[in-house]
């Protein structure tokens, strides 16, 4: 006879780092913030994408910035491609934009709610797997599309009651302008933009100091970055400060979005001049989401009117930001269960007609907006009934031999500790009756 020999002191398998189980609340506590966003997103006239998690490297690699490219996890498939764990959708909405709807009328509105990978040290609202909530505007050079999804996103946060969410808000276009018109190439872009957005100022001023014109572009940036007062206040100064006059047209183009954005009620706007995101393919205006409760945003975005037609597209303007929902469900106070009454049904035996009736019940239960759980672990009632008491469900529903052959069920009220017979015919209108009253 052959025995197969099983080794029982094998290490129990190991989550990888960086990466989590959400089980129950947390898992419901994302679905129910994506619900939301996907509700609101669908009355703004966004229609949803599901994308796959693996592109070709190629797709993030020259666009995605600086810092996001260092993050990529990258891998070989088995003919050899080079393939990555997308770090995030943009580029790949680009990429189904132009394969399969760019002769649709624009502009196109298109969400994603999706899993996303990067390789950073994991901490608090930091993650190597994270979800995302994306809203992309596609065909239009419009500012009213930036201001529409800023717009979307603060419906999502009021509706979720996050509370005081504020707006960082400055301008990728008129960064790369400085640094270009300092002899900056632009495929070196993407180093000087993540040196600006992280705030490295030291090596910033010494990379810069390799150009001619570097230092007047050091010192555009750092004074912009001094700016003090109000936003109002902040342009002001600006315009005396730059004197290029394509500059300066940037400028305005963000007081006008500014002035737009406050007069549709979003008031805590923080305007900083001197911010770069450190997404490279950016052309235009961009935003973050930031929240008191955490120090790192919770979302994010701006235009990138280029990237379509790098990819070899048509000439496509867009702009479009993505939200993190985990960082979001940190933030996340008020109730976010489905508010269902609940009930145990327990089989005194398990013969044929009555496990048949028991699903009946069920049935019933569930077609009236109840939590049916059928017990099938425990064979004693009452470690039964202690089980429905200790997880909180507000009735237990009892069937026997004796209540199948009557037509009846006894319910005990978990919350009242009250016991009733009810005829099964009749179990509808005591439901109803029941969540009238609770």
């Amino acid at each position: 006879m052959l025995f197969l020999s099983i080794d029982m002191k094998q290490e129990k398998p190991q989550l990888v780092r960086g990466m989590r189980d959400l089980l129950y609340d947390e898992a419901e506590k994302l679905l129910y913030i994506i619900d939301i966003s996907r509700e609101i997103s669908y009355k703004y006239g966004y229609r949803e994408a599901i994308l796959p998690t693996i592109e070709y490297y190629s797709l993030f690699a020259e666009k995605s910035g600086y810092e996001i490219t260092k993050r990529m996890y990258v891998f070989d498939d088995l003919s050899g491609r080079k393939i990555a764990l997308r770090p995030e959708l943009t580029p790949s909405v680009a990429r189904v934009f132009i394969n399969k709807l760019q002769v649709m009328p624009k502009p196109l509105r298109i969400s994603y709610f999706a899993n996303v990978f990067r390789y950073d040290e994991p901490q608090k609202a930091r993650y190597r797997e994270f979800w995302q909530a994306g809203f992309e505007h596609l065909g239009s050079k419009s500012a009213l599309a930036d201001i529409e999804v800023i717009r979307l996103a603060y419906d999502i946060f009021e509706t979720l009651e996050l509370g005081e969410v504020s707006l960082k808000l400055g301008s990728m276009d008129l960064i790369k302008k400085i640094f270009l018109n300092a002899g900056v190439e632009y495929g070196s872009l993407p180093y000087f933009l993540y040196l600006t957005d992280k705030r490295k100022f030291d090596d910033l001023k010494k990379e810069l100091n390799k150009y001619e014109k570097g230092n007047e572009a050091y010192e555009s940036i750092s004074q912009l970055a001094n700016l003090q007062g109000t936003a109002e206040a902040k342009i002001s100064e600006a315009l005396h400060l730059l004197k290029n006059e394509e500059l300066k047209e940037t400028v305005n183009d963000i007081k006008y979005i500014y002035d737009v954005l406050r007069l549709i009620g979003i008031k805590e706007i923080v305007l900083d001049l001197s911010f770069a995101r450190g997404i490279e393919y950016y052309t235009g205006i961009i935003y973050e989401f930031q929240h008191k409760e955490l120090e790192v945003s919770i979302g994010g975005g701006g235009r990138y009117d280029l990237l379509i037609e790098y990819y070899g597209g048509p000439k496509t303007p867009a702009t479009g930001c993505a939200l993190g929902i985990d960082r979001i469900a940190l933030l996340l106070k008020k109730e976010f269960k489905k508010n269902l009454s609940s009930a145990m049904i327990f089989a005194l035996d398990q013969s044929d007609s009555l496990v048949s009736k028991v699903f009946e019940i069920a049935a019933i239960l569930r077609k009236h907006d109840f939590q049916a759980v059928i017990e099938t672990g425990e064979k004693d009632i009452a470690q039964a009934l202690a089980k429905a008491s200790k997880l909180g469900y507000d009735l237990f529903i009892i069937l026997g031999s004796k209540e199948l052959r009557e037509g009846k069920v006894a319910v005990r009220n978990l919350k009242e500790r009250t016991q009733y017979e009810v005829a099964i015919d009749n179990l509808a209108d005591f439901l109803l009756k029941f969540k009238r009253k609770d």
